[in-house]
């Protein structure tokens, strides 16, 4: 499977996993970074607006990553040291950080640890 991450087409090579949001994608390459694209009103992209992204972004900030999973319109990236990092839309606190404030950058989910699997949800 190749992700274009450039508008003169480049590619993104070796994704490990691939989820799939509410109007966006995620990509898990080997070499532990994630890749975003598509259309993330709530911050899924790395940014606010309802844009459409053709091209796929790293998501700065987040290495080490050994699993993601994607809930409706929020993403959660497991880290190889067993913590959880989440960003997206937070209306219900789905991304465990004690507030729901929505995020475009990952934060921490608090009071977990040595997680060994991730899975997205609805809400």
């Amino acid at each position: 499977m190749q992700v274009s991450n450039s508008q003169a087409g480049g590619t993104v090579n070796n994704p490990a996993q691939v989820s799939c949001g509410y109007t966006y994608g995620v990509a898990l390459l080997t070499n532990g970074t994630v890749w975003t694209w598509g259309t993330g009103p709530w911050g899924e992209l790395r940014q606010w607006n309802d844009r459409s992204q053709l091209y796929s972004g790293q998501v700065t900030g987040l290495s080490n990553v050994s699993a993601i999973s994607s809930g409706w319109k929020h993403i959660l990236a497991l880290k190889s040291d067993g913590t959880v990092w989440a960003w997206g839309k937070n209306l219900s606190g789905e991304l465990g950080d004690g507030t729901t404030i929505s995020q475009s950058n990952a934060v921490q989910v608090l009071n977990v640890s040595n997680i060994v699997a991730v899975s997205g949800g609805d809400l």
